[in-house]
């Protein structure tokens, strides 16, 4: 997987509120960013690595690779790159706020805005 610069696992705007960064850091620490891809996305795994065609790309080749361990997706034909919350907002057009409280309803957590 290309290298990638470790701030993007924490993608947090810096005017979010406490409580929200916190959320955050606790989705990225618990979610399973390949569980959340692959629901859009069928991966197949290569080593390490899973990877599938890439939503950000119109090509037949499978640019997509996800890493587990690292919590982040990379497409090398579209060069986008990030963590689960960056994921649901590039796929489901989410600002920050909502796809981090999205992915705080799919664990079964609530917290308030």
């Amino acid at each position: 997987m290309a290298e990638i610069d470790p701030q993007t696992l924490h993608e947090t705007p810096d005017d979010a509120p406490p409580h929200l960064r916190f959320l955050a850091t606790k989705i990225v620490e618990r979610v399973r960013i390949s569980a959340v891809i692959a629901l859009t996305v069928k991966l197949k795994r290569q080593g390490r690595e899973l990877r599938g065609r890439s939503p950000f790309a119109d090509d037949e080749a499978t640019s997509l690779f996800v890493n587990d361990d690292q919590g982040l997706y990379h497409c090398f034909a579209s060069k986008r790159s990030g963590n689960v919350i960056r994921w649901v907002m590039e796929v489901e057009g989410m600002p920050y706020d909502r796809a981090v409280m999205h992915l705080a309803s799919f664990l079964g957590s609530r917290e308030p805005l």
